[in-house]
């Protein structure tokens, strides 16, 4: 085991970069935080990050000379780092039952939700994220011929960028709003049914599926959907008792729009409307 401090490469908004930092939070794993611009000077697509991780997304753990680009990899990495708390059950139908909320909420497509709903409501926002797809794809573009050793990296990119702006063309927010909370009700559904026996989400225990819950609830707190959540009272008990752990404080689990940050963010980016 590596005996230097691990790094995390984060965005404060991230929804899985939050998913990172309530894991080392839960831990209690000291860890040095690089924040990573990906809203205003791309720093995602820079080629030092790119070698980093050649999916350009966030977040990234590194830890000596281990590199983990996926959330999901770094919960079961971050959770083996320290004895205690452990957060894998030891009992099998209870690891069962987290491996099953972890696939649940990996299918999710939570980009489609939180921005499929914004989008359709914030025509300035609608405006900016084309524009910002269109730089997106010109750095990678550029980048692919200047750095030759990246280039399929930034080409596998291209085609995100570009299955990006088919689903959040304006013709097609309300389907692909509508697939992300789809997606996130059956996560409910599920964890809902593991409340209503159990204290945690997998159990008798906390784990890491309620790393995973704890976040995804957050983020509907914060797109202004708690209803999925309220009209619940199992969910609506459960949520008000994770936000109660210090780690939700400590891991910076955004509940609602930062305004100062976002208003500096479309300030900054004015001049994309116009290049």
């Amino acid at each position: 085991m590596p005996t230097s401090t691990p790094v995390l490469y984060t965005t404060a908004s991230s929804f899985y970069s939050m998913i990172a930092r309530l894991v080392l939070a839960e831990k209690n794993i000291n860890y040095e935080a690089k924040n990573v611009d990906i809203h205003v000077n791309l720093e995602q697509f820079s080629p030092a990050y790119v070698t980093l991780n050649p999916y350009l997304t966030i977040p990234t753990l590194t830890h000596g000379a281990t590199v983990i680009t996926s959330s999901r990899d770094i919960l079961f990495y971050v959770d083996q780092l320290a004895a205690t708390p452990a957060l894998q059950p030891s009992d099998p139908a209870a690891l069962a039952n987290m491996q099953t909320l972890l696939d649940l909420q990996y299918a999710i497509q939570i980009e489609d939700f939180t921005f499929g709903k914004m989008l359709q409501k914030n025509p300035l926002m609608y405006t900016l994220m084309t524009k910002m797809f269109k730089k997106e794809m010109r750095i990678c573009q550029t980048n692919s011929i200047e750095y030759p050793a990246l280039k399929s990296a930034y080409q596998n990119k291209e085609k995100i960028i570009s299955q990006r702006e088919i689903d959040f063309h304006k013709e097609n927010l309300a389907k692909t709003y509508a697939s992300g909370k789809e997606s996130i009700m059956r996560f409910l559904a599920k964890l809902d049914q593991q409340l209503a026996t159990h204290e945690w989400a997998a159990g008798k225990q906390y784990s890491l599926a309620d790393v995973v819950s704890t976040v995804l609830l957050a983020r509907l707190e914060f797109s202004g959907e708690p209803e999925l959540y309220e009209n619940k009272p199992t969910l609506k008990r459960y949520y008000a008792q994770v936000k109660q752990r210090p780690s939700f404080t400590s891991a910076d689990i955004w509940t609602h729009m930062h305004f100062s940050k976002i208003i500096s963010m479309i300030c900054r980016n004015l001049p994309v409307l116009f290049t």
